[in-house]
Formats: C-alpha cells, structure tokens, sequence
C-alpha cells in the first residue's frame, strides 16, 4: 500500500542522472508544499533512475505544473499523474 496514497502525485521521466531531491524539491516548491520526492536508484550502475514520483499536499499543484512544459538541463521532462496517488480519483465536487 502506498502511503502517500492521499497525496497528489506525478510521474517525471527523462529526468538528468544526476539531479537530485535537493535540486528538485527547488524546482519544484514554486508550485506548492511537497509531501515526498521518490527518487530510485539503479542498483547497478549506482546512478538515479531517470524518473521519480513527486507527491504534493493539493491537486492546484498538480494543476499548475501540468499546465506548461518543463526542461532541466535541456532534458524534456515527461510528466504525468501519478497511478499511485489522489490524483487519479475524481470526486463529485470535481465534476461540478
């Protein structure tokens, strides 16, 4: 079970190697409070996987960042909302 289950969560891909929670926690922060920033790492090679999960308090977060494009060091980052979030479930106030 996730436990940021209720937060708001998106998926970016195609993320630097290198960037970091720091770094994107900074990015990031002008768009709302964070709950948690999942970033993995590639056992093998010991380098950051090119995705993470973000997980903000509120949707408008999410709202705001899906809004417009986002490059980091001139990667195109992909982003999408999270499967493992709040996100993804609309409630009767969000259709009215």
């Amino acid at each position: 079970m996730n436990r940021y289950k209720n937060a708001y969560g998106i998926l970016i891909k195609n993320l630097p190697w290198h960037f970091e929670k720091k770094d994107l926690s900074e990015y990031f922060l002008k768009f709302g409070s964070i709950v948690h920033i999942d970033r993995s790492i590639n056992p093998k090679t010991g380098f950051y996987t090119p995705d993470t999960h973000i997980y903000f308090s509120s949707r408008e977060s999410i709202d705001k960042i899906l809004e417009n494009k986002h490059t980091i060091q001139n990667h195109k980052l992909l982003i999408s909302l999270s499967t493992n979030s709040k996100s993804n479930t609309i409630s009767k106030t969000d259709l009215k």
